[in-house]
């Protein structure tokens, strides 16, 4: 009795590490994967965009500058700037690096107290009446301002009418 004891005792210690083998393999390969796939920041080639926001002369404080790729199989990131107290402004991705993808851009400005309602399919940005920033500006599919990123970035200077 006792070595059939000792016997199940084997197997099932056998198992047990065969299975902890597996998870710590599987759980091995994985990480492998993740760190090799992931790594800092984009390897997407990021170019230069700056500019500024004014209103009759002046620049505005606090204007969000988004700019939205006008291709739709662009790999671009979430591009953002947000304006200074000149309205000079920087784009750069949500991660924090600065620049943006060659292409053409459709730009977005949204004004520095926006209140954001995504509670309606379909809602999108503040599309709120502004003195600053007119509401055309405020959408995507309103918006007439563009901005074309080349090999040598962009500077894009938008006058609030």
């Amino acid at each position: 009795m006792r070595k059939d004891f000792l016997d199940q005792s084997e197997n099932r210690l056998g198992n047990r590490d065969l299975s902890t083998n597996r998870i710590a393999t599987i759980a091995f390969l994985s990480v492998s994967l993740l760190v090799g796939c992931g790594g800092s920041g984009t390897s997407l080639k990021l170019l230069p965009v700056k500019g500024t926001v004014t209103k009759s002369g002046a620049g505005i404080k606090g204007v969000t500058v988004a700019l939205h790729a006008d291709d739709s199989k662009s790999l671009a990131p979430a591009l953002l700037g947000v304006t200074d107290d000149q309205g000079a402004f920087e784009i750069q991705t949500v991660s924090g690096e600065k620049g943006a993808v060659e292409g053409t851009y459709t730009v977005v400005l949204t004004p520095p107290s926006a209140e954001f309602d995504y509670s309606k399919p379909g809602k999108r940005g503040p599309q709120q009446e502004s003195d600053l920033i007119p509401k055309n500006f405020q959408s995507r599919e309103t918006s007439i301002e563009k901005c074309e990123v080349k090999s040598s970035g962009a500077q894009l200077d938008i006058k609030i009418p």
